[in-house]
């Protein structure tokens, strides 16, 4: 406690246990309080002590949106407050008026491909973000000029062993048919290259175990792994596989997935992060218009034969799950913590209603249905957020 005539005060540790809880657009304001608290805000203890608060509450998303012009976008956080889900937008960040496509977030740090056009065939331009703190610092592009650069291709995540960030990205090479579509049976990997942070280069990476892979879907990084999922076509009986990164080895690993059991009527496979663990989402056609997906989690386990996976049903979605919207057809863009953010496939050809869902896996009935600002606004990309004062520049 002061005696008279001191000014009083609180205990440092104090000081940081209240300001680790508040916003980051309020630390901003408050740096100019005094030089200690910019000081403070600056510090690893303390950027890290204020994301791991920021992280046990419920995630934002963030999203570049399309409008009419599809040469332009604008950076959107997504809230879900209450029974509603707020659409908050970002003032453009310099060169961010152009169309961008997001590779991946990572404690608060947003990855960002500018002005993507995989037939122009050079490496794009790559940006890292941290909206929260709007900075913004240009990145080397690819060394690699042989093969196109497909959206799927690109993954950024945080090795928590090495403490590094890293992107990667595997080229394609593929043919056109005649009417200068690309041809999805004729796609091959070329080469794959790994970006590290902490070194500020690209890195060749050996690529011969995935050569005969023909990726499926966009990566999702677990844990310090990155992972997509793909079909192995050695053969005249291509294989379901998991195509794995190891982060921190820089290694790739084929991992054979379970057998699930068959559905001619499948349309869209995809990975995610469900409460730290790699999940694998079934989406398949149960009656004509209706829908129905299934969510597998894969663990790691020991086996006869050294390690496996194994593959858990956690929940199952269906028409039964929503039957006040009658007939829907869903197509699952993301987790947001125990919920699912869907597009429905129905309407997705519709301008005027493009429609999104958001899923409840814990009450198993909650169907909540949302709207961008503008009716003819698309969501080009979604991937959860927390904000953070992680710096773009020393990562």
């Amino acid at each position: 406690m002061a005696t008279r005539g001191e000014n009083p005060s609180l205990p440092p540790e104090m000081i940081i246990n209240i300001l680790k809880r508040l916003p980051v657009k309020s630390l901003l304001r408050l740096q100019s309080v005094c030089k200690d608290w910019k000081n403070l805000f600056k510090t690893p203890y303390f950027i890290d002590e204020h994301y791991h608060h920021s992280a046990q509450k419920t995630p934002l998303l963030i999203s570049f949106v399309l409008a009419g012009n599809p040469r332009s976008s604008s950076l959107c956080l997504l809230r879900h407050e209450m029974e509603s889900v707020e659409v908050e937008r970002i003032p453009a960040m310099g060169s961010l008026k152009r169309a961008c496509v997001i590779i991946g977030s990572s404690n608060g740090l947003v990855c960002v491909i500018l002005g993507y056009d995989y037939n122009e065939g050079s490496p794009p331009s790559l940006l890292l973000l941290n909206p929260s703190t709007r900075e913004v610092r240009q990145l080397p592009r690819p060394t690699i000029n042989d093969g196109t650069y497909m959206f799927w291709g690109w993954g950024f995540g945080f090795s928590p062993i090495v403490k590094d960030y890293k992107i990667v990205t595997i080229h394609h090479q593929f043919y056109f048919m005649n009417n200068s579509q690309i041809n999805l049976d004729n796609i091959w990997v070329c080469g794959a290259e790994v970006y590290s942070f902490r070194t500020g280069s690209w890195k060749v990476l050996e690529f011969d175990i995935i050569k005969s892979v023909r990726f499926q879907s966009k990566p999702v990084t677990v844990n310090g792994t990155m992972f997509w999922l793909g079909l192995q076509c050695e053969d005249d009986h291509p294989h379901v596989m998991i195509v794995s990164f190891d982060l921190s080895r820089e290694v790739f690993k084929l991992i054979p997935l379970p057998s699930l059991t068959s559905n001619t009527h499948t349309y869209a496979n995809m990975l995610g992060d469900y409460e730290g663990k790699l999940a694998m989402l079934q989406c398949y056609i149960s009656h004509i218009y209706d829908s129905s997906i299934d969510i597998w989690v894969l663990e790691e386990g020991s086996g006869a034969y050294g390690k496996i996976w194994y593959l858990t049903k956690k929940y199952c979605i269906g028409r039964t799950s929503y039957p006040a919207y009658g007939k829907i057809w869903l197509y699952p863009l993301c987790f947001w913590r125990n919920e699912i953010v869907c597009q429905n496939i129905s309407t997705m050809c519709r301008e005027d209603d493009p429609a999104y869902n958001v899923y409840n896996l814990t009450t198993n009935n909650d169907l909540k249905k949302f709207h961008l600002s503008e009716s003819t606004e698309k969501m080009n990309g979604i991937f959860n957020y927390v904000e953070s004062l992680v710096p773009v520049s020393g990562t």
